[in-house]
């Protein structure tokens, strides 16, 4: 009856075409399903870490799962770069509430209604330990800019106080310009910038910075179109211009023929590594181009006769999609390639940049400052612009400007008093002798005495490096091991005790079990496994819990990243006000940031915290407040849940899953008002009511989870 019903009103919504089959069928085996007797005890549940997945999680927490195969959470999308698909999703979920509960049911189950808003907010508890504030704003500025939240959250947890944390960021802004992982990008717009890349990349052509001796050094690593045997005839771009041919990419007169990235580091990181190190660097380097450049990835080589190692890449941008036709003959879709080298637009390569960092944090590699204005420049422009400014004759510029403002000052006779002649050229001269010093100051930089003054500062640093470390181990170790011992020995204990399950219990599993796998053809939620695993140890846990922390911090960047994109691109003032979560857990509320430690009650362990910033609380675009309301949201429904095994006599829970035949090239918003309305109309109407009479029906919890394919 639940699945007639739904196809009915899906057809009259245009969800789904009655007069396909072939639709009509996929819609009957995927677009219901129905799982009785659902609690949070015995469900067959997903596995998210090993975790238990019981149905106040399925609920609740939509921002913790990803689509089956490719797909991905919204959140994840952000992440990946996909901004324009990110703003439509964003637009999409305005005024959308992900979880509705019937009228009094919260009431009957003995729930106190909060906003999404409330929860959000971090307010410090009585019975927490204030560890500090940070005393400059500027503080918090290194923070967010280069990623330091989660970190100093764990220093909290694990004992460390405010002095040692304030030093923490003070060191990490100064030591963080030493070791980065570095990538930079380079549109080929054409067959001229093609030939002279590649020329450039296979030592055809020679610059000045390049070592001849050591050319042989250099190693091609890809080579799918075989650029290193062309031809004077051919020549590189004719190579390229035959494989987008044979491919049947459209072109543009103006398309971009390729992308170069040239990925590196530090010079640093370089100085004293051996073959064997380079080697393996190298091998990462690789392994990250052909994970996310895939079959677009045409050619690679590793320079080795430069003053710093690198690798050139070349990624050709044709693209397949599908798209719609519409003629005289009829109308449908098929699929196009062309050149596109849209998508590697400002987002996508702000977060392919924190991928490159986080592939090459084993070497110690770090990711450069976000959001910097800073410019790639050789010593070879700047030196050039130096030598521009000093042999530049400023004679006639100077004669001009000064002439300008004593011609007003002559008298009748045809002169000027000194004092009024210094009084003009006095505060032109100022201004020259100012930015001369600063100019000197900046030039001198490379000289004996700054050189030796630096030798000072760093003698300096690992004096207090040396002090900070003894310091660090003081605090590890203060608390009594002993003490800590016996505490981890009774939590291990608590969490090793298996569950008692009597045999109804166990009766119930097996019954669910059984139904699992007769309907695990259509497994419409995902893989599908009994809800009972081995617990984790409680070192397990945390390590879980922090991952999934600097998880939401690095999602939450990226999301603000778009955002703020997004008013920039809308001609805004104020590009922030384009959507509130480009403040939350950003922007500073008073003139300082609390830390907090309390106690986090799934481990019994420390947990930190921030307050004095600003929450957004939206379930839809905020990681982080989407993580805390969702927890919220889960106890919730696991109280729903136990209410209805203690008070509803003789009645069960029962979870139904309503989606949809949908594609790629459907607009989300027009789909969820389709979605919508469908839902009211399947609600209403005396056909409704008489099914629910049938079956007792008490109340419903709705949640609506979205994920891209």
């Amino acid at each position: 009856w639940l699945q007639n019903r739904w196809l009915n009103v899906c057809a009259k919504t245009g969800l789904v075409d009655i007069s396909d089959d072939k639709k009509v069928d996929a819609f009957l085996k995927h677009s219901l399903d129905v799982k009785f007797n659902c609690s949070t005890s015995d469900y067959l549940a997903k596995f998210d870490d090993k975790a238990n997945w019981g149905v106040d999680r399925e609920i609740a927490k939509a921002s913790s799962k990803n689509g089956k195969k490719n797909g991905m959470h919204p959140f994840e999308l952000a992440f990946q770069g996909y901004s324009q698909l990110f703003i439509e999703y964003t637009e999409a979920i305005k005024g959308k509430a992900q979880l509705f509960w019937s009228r009094d049911l919260k009431k009957k189950v003995g729930i106190v209604d909060i906003s999404d808003e409330e929860i959000s907010e971090e307010d410090k508890k009585e019975e927490d330990t204030v560890i500090g504030f940070l005393r400059k704003i500027e503080d918090w500025k290194t923070v967010t800019a280069y990623e330091l939240r989660s970190k100093i959250l764990d220093m909290v947890e694990d004992g460390f106080d405010i002095i040692a944390i304030r030093r923490y960021i003070a060191d990490y802004e100064q030591n963080a310009v030493i070791m980065f992982a570095i990538l930079r990008t380079k549109r080929i717009k054409d067959n001229v910038a093609v030939g002279k890349t590649l020329a450039h990349n296979l030592r055809s052509k020679y610059n000045q910075n390049v070592d001849k001796s050591r050319s042989n050094q250099n190693e091609i690593l890809i080579d799918e179109l075989c650029f290193q045997n062309a031809n004077d005839d051919e020549g590189y771009s004719g190579i390229l211009e035959k494989y987008y041919q044979s491919a049947g990419a459209k072109q543009k007169d103006n398309s971009v023929k390729a992308m170069e990235f040239v990925l590196t580091a530090s010079p640093a990181f370089f100085e004293n590594a051996k073959a064997k190190d380079i080697q393996e660097w190298k091998k990462a380097q690789i392994e990250f181009a052909k994970k996310e450049f895939g079959e677009n990835l045409k050619f690679a080589v590793l320079h080795l006769d430069e003053k710093t190692p690198h690798l050139h890449l070349i990624v050709s941008v044709e693209e397949k999609k599908t798209v719609k036709f519409k003629n005289r003959y009829g109308s449908g879709e098929k699929e196009q390639i062309s050149l596109n080298a849209r998508r590697f637009n400002r987002e996508y390569l702000k977060s392919l940049q924190t991928r490159y960092a986080e592939h090459n944090e084993k070497f110690g590699l770090s990711r450069g400052l976000r959001n910097s204005k800073a410019t790639h420049r050789t010593l070879k422009t700047f030196y050039k612009n130096v030598d521009v400014a000093n042999n530049k004759n400023y004679e006639s510029s100077i004669r001009k400007i000064i002439s300008k403002k004593l011609l007003e000052k002559k008298n009748m006779f045809g002169y000027i008093k000194t004092d009024d002649a210094l009084n003009i050229v006095a505060p032109i001269l100022n201004d020259v002798f100012k930015k001369l010093k600063a100019f000197k100051t900046l030039s001198n930089f490379n000289s004996i005495e700054n050189i030796a003054e630096l030798e000072k500062v760093l003698n300096d640093k690992q004096s207090i490096e040396k002090l900070r470390k003894e310091y660090f181990d003081a605090v590890k170790n203060y608390s009594s091991i002993k003490k800590e011992n016996e505490e981890l020995k009774a939590r291990i204990e608590k969490y090793e005790q298996k569950p008692k399950l009597d045999k109804n219990h166990k009766n119930r599993i097996g019954k669910a079990t059984k139904r699992g796998f007769e309907q695990s053809e259509k497994a419409p939620l995902g893989s599908i496994a009994k809800s009972t695993s081995p617990c984790p140890s409680v070192d397990t846990v945390i390590s879980a819990i922090r991952t999934a922390r600097s998880k939401r911090f690095e999602l939450l960047s990226s999301v603000r990243s778009i955002y703020l994109a997004e008013g920039t691109r809308q001609g805004l003032e104020l590009p922030t006000k384009y959507h509130r979560t480009t403040l939350c857990k950003h922007a500073v509320t008073g003139s300082e940031v609390l830390l907090m430690k309390g106690k986090n009650p799934e481990t019994n362990k420390p947990r930190g915290y921030f307050t004095g910033l600003q929450t957004c609380g939206s379930v839809w675009t905020c990681p982080i407040c989407a993580n805390r309301i969702q927890e919220q949201r889960r106890g919730e429904i696991a109280q729903a849940m136990k209410f209805l095994c203690a008070e509803a006599q003789g009645k069960q829970a029962v979870m139904i899953t309503f989606t949809f035949p949908h594609t790629v090239s459907d607009k989300l918003k027009e789909l969820l008002e389709k979605f919508s309305k469908s839902l009211m109309t399947f609600k209403s109407g005396k056909a409704f009511v008489g099914f629910k009479n049938k079956y007792g029906f008490e109340g419903l919890i709705r949640s609506l989870e979205i994920t891209r394919g």
